[in-house]
């Protein structure tokens, strides 16, 4: 299976490309959110999303039939980017299963900062329990 061609079509949103890389019983596991989809649920998550999308592949490793990778997926304005990884196990060149976690942790980092700053330079923050 040509990992990267498959990464390209997600980013592009090409449902039909997409489809074609997955077996029919297949299913996608997000870790962050905790979701479990269907290869049709998959698709619509990620053909609805809204925005242009684009990303590099930065890393794949084959281990048998599983592939990882690490992808770095930004907006076409490159204004924010997350780190992707995917382990994607195939079998007769078809994906029959795929669990993905996404690194926002340079994000985080930045609103850590911002937060910091705010408390130092200007006033303390309310924090407020619910």
């Amino acid at each position: 299976m040509d990992v990267c061609s498959f990464i390209k079509a997600v980013l592009a949103q090409d449902e039909n490309t997409i489809r074609s890389f997955f077996h029919k019983d297949a299913y996608v596991n997000w870790h962050c959110s905790n979701e479990h989809f269907t290869v049709d649920e998959f698709i619509i998550a990620n053909c609805e999303y809204p925005g242009d999308w684009d990303g590099t592949v930065e890393r794949v490793e084959v281990i048998g039939d599983l592939f990882i990778t690490v992808t770095k997926v930004y907006p076409q304005d490159r204004s924010v980017y997350f780190h992707v990884v995917s382990f994607i196990r195939t079998a007769n060149d078809k994906i029959t299963s795929m669990d993905e976690s996404v690194d926002i942790s340079h994000i985080l980092g930045n609103l850590i900062t911002v937060i910091f700053n705010y408390q130092i330079l200007r006033k303390p923050l309310k924090i407020l329990s619910l």
